[in-house]
């Protein structure tokens, strides 16, 4: 799906634009609603919750509007420094944009009220900030029966001031188009903010340390959950008729047991995850890449603002 797919705007003639903050807990699908948006692949996305560390914006251009939208790290209150750096990234990003769409999951049980329990405390920082926000309810492809929705629906419209509340699925598409619409009449009236062929703002050298990232979690999540960072050392042109792109990327582990894990029997995990993540990056690119990736163990680099320092987080 791409942008090109909600070109139907509302013809009212005024162009509108803004931010637009996802927000919700870990692994209800901010990235998978991000990526689907801007039709390509912006912010990684996989089964492992917490695994957007930083804010990241995509941006989707509509007939009479442009929305950036900001995903954010799933919100939870745990004392790792590096949960703290997260928590802050995602309070941050309300506090600077126009509006907020809390992502939360369709629930088959649809015990509305308890499921809403648990995303109270992260009610009570949009309601802090004072900043309009819809609801979008995703997942709902997993759900058999659309009226089981409905209890969890009349929950969160309890005493909640959303502007709308829209069922989606970030996943399968639906609901899209709906959701864009609702984001669109909220905007103020405003200027584009980036040019129309733009889809993010994010700087090549993340782009890629996050690709690298995504392949390495898809093929070792389960040993390494949360101990892995990967910081882009250098992005340089290189010599050749057609483009040609030389990067060399650091995978930072927290012990050496883990450098044994992505490293592998013979190098072979590494060789895997760089072979994935070099076809990632040249489609981004749309030019050949040599990728060259190395493993280094900084200690407890999680636990401390200096060790978030020491692999590339910055606050922003």
């Amino acid at each position: 799906m791409s942008s090109n797919d909600f070109r139907d705007g509302q013809g009212t003639g005024e162009f509108r634009s803004g931010f637009v903050a996802l927000v919700g807990r870990p692994n209800v699908g901010k990235s998978t609603l991000m990526n689907s948006l801007v039709g390509q692949t912006v912010s990684i996305a996989t089964r492992r919750p917490q695994t957007t560390r930083t804010r990241i914006r995509g941006v989707v251009n509509i007939e009479n509007a442009q929305i950036v939208f900001v995903d954010t790290p799933g919100m939870h209150e745990k004392e790792k420094a590096l949960n703290r750096f997260m928590l802050e990234e995602a309070r941050s990003a309300i506090g600077d944009v126009d509006l907020v769409v809390m992502l939360v999951e369709a629930h088959g049980k649809a015990k509305g009220d308890a499921v809403k329990d648990e995303d109270s405390w992260i009610l009570e920082e949009i309601a802090k900030s004072a900043k309009p926000c819809v609801l979008a309810v995703n997942k709902i492809d997993r759900v058999k029966k659309k009226d089981e929705l409905l209890p969890l629906l009349a929950s969160y419209s309890q005493g909640e001031n959303f502007k709308e509340m829209v069922p989606i699925s970030a996943l399968k598409g639906d609901g899209l188009k709906e959701l864009t619409r609702a984001i669109e009449k909220l905007l103020p009236q405003g200027p584009k903010f980036f040019p129309e062929d733009m889809v993010t703002d994010q700087p090549e050298r993340l782009l890629v340390a996050e690709l690298v990232r995504e392949q390495a979690i898809v093929r070792v999540g389960q040993e390494l959950p949360y101990s892995l960072a990967v910081e882009t050392e250098s992005f340089k042109d290189l010599p050749g008729k057609s483009p040609f792109v030389g990067i060399s990327a650091v995978l930072y582990v927290e012990r050496d047991s883990q450098k044994g894990i992505l490293i592998g029997k013979k190098g072979k995990m590494l060789k895997e995850i760089g072979s994935a993540s070099r076809r990632s990056i040249e489609r981004m690119l749309n030019c050949r890449v040599h990728l060259d990736l190395r493993v280094k163990v900084a200690r407890k680099w999680s636990q401390t603002m200096g060790g978030l320092r020491r692999v590339g987080y910055e606050k922003k």
